[in-house]
């Protein structure tokens, strides 16, 4: 994997071509976000977690919204074809959150990271394989950094 070797354009690229072949891979704009934040091009990361949340959400939300698949726009039709089990969709909704945050911290915009990061926190399950206890001091340290009880 060209990400794990430290080859951060490369593995990019190769997200970027995946997505366009099938753009129901969603888990390579995933990573892509993730190439992005490694390479410091916080814009990039947090458009590629939008994309993503936006599919997800409108994938949770696709039984009342059926009716506008007609009128939908590429995004709405790419997400109606994805159903990710419900544990994976979390994950990948904690995952993202996470790293958007990242992103807009590393603009400055500790708010914004702190809302992320509250909102990551609001998905976790008792029975995710997710870390929670690192999540809880990055939460810690933001509301230190913004004086927030």
């Amino acid at each position: 994997c060209h990400f794990a070797k430290g080859e951060l354009e490369k593995a990019k690229e190769c997200y970027t071509e995946a997505f366009a072949v099938d753009p129901t891979l969603l888990q390579s704009k995933i990573n892509r976000a993730a190439c992005h934040l490694a390479m410091e091009n916080a814009v990039f990361c947090i458009e590629d977690c939008d994309a993503v949340l936006g599919c997800l959400s409108y994938e949770r939300n696709r039984k009342k919204l059926h009716h506008d698949m007609d009128n939908a726009d590429g995004a709405s039709i790419l997400a109606a074809v994805l159903s990710p089990k419900p544990r994976t969709r979390r994950t990948w909704i904690v995952t993202l959150l996470c790293r958007r945050a990242a992103a807009k911290k590393f603009l400055r915009d500790s708010p914004g990271a702190l809302d992320d990061l509250l909102d990551a926190e609001s998905f976790i399950r008792s029975s995710d394989d997710i870390d929670k206890h690192m999540l809880a001091k990055d939460i810690a340290v933001l509301k230190e950094e913004l004086r927030i009880a």
